[in-house]
């Protein structure tokens, strides 16, 4: 035995023989048991075999399928850009509306104030045209009433400068030298005020 276990090529070759045997009394064994389990594996394989031709149909539907959303979703995505395409054209057209808008209101705002400062000076001009048409009616007034006034008073002088001559002739008849000093001294035919 010591002669076995020194040398290692026996060694290796009985291991090898020893294993070869333990090997074929198992293949053996097992021979007899597969051959038992090779129906049931046979079933078994039938039936995994149906199940996955029906899987295959199934995941043939489910491309099928598939393939139609992924066309559909090219075709939403397609109408989304169009919609977002439309929706960017609407934002700024509103954009350019809403500054034009703003615009119109500066010149509103600003036409407002010129026609409110321009009512101002038309209301404080009818309001000196009024005073001033006031004041040529005072005026009027009182040039009316001055030349009423000299009327008046050219009658009165008239009836005065009458009486005066008939006084003057009384006198006359009376005393011939005192009129002709009162003529001197009085001179009343020429008018008072110069018209």
């Amino acid at each position: 035995m010591s002669i076995l276990v020194t040398d290692p090529l026996i060694l290796g070759l009985v291991t090898f023989l020893a294993g070869l045997l333990v090997a074929k009394t198992v293949a053996l064994l097992q021979s007899r048991v597969s051959a038992k389990e090779s129906k049931a594996n046979d079933r078994l394989l039938r039936s995994l075999d149906a199940d996955l031709r029906v899987a295959n149909k199934n995941l043939a539907k489910v491309n099928e399928e598939l393939q139609g959303a992924n066309e559909e979703l090219d075709s939403t995505k397609g109408t989304i850009a169009e919609l977002q395409a439309l929706v960017d054209e609407r934002a700024k057209a509103i954009e350019e509306t809403n500054a034009a808008l703003k615009r119109e209101c500066e010149k509103t705002n600003s036409l407002r104030t010129d026609l409110s400062l321009r009512a101002e000076e038309t209301i404080r001009a009818e309001v000196h045209a009024r005073q001033a048409e006031v004041e040529l009616s005072v005026v009027k007034a009182g040039t009316t009433a001055v030349h009423d006034e000299i009327d008046r008073l050219a009658a009165e002088r008239h009836e005065l400068t009458g009486r005066l001559h008939q006084l003057e002739d009384e006198m006359a008849r009376e005393k011939p030298t005192e009129d002709d000093r009162r003529e001197e001294a009085f001179e009343l035919d020429e008018p008072l005020i110069d018209f």
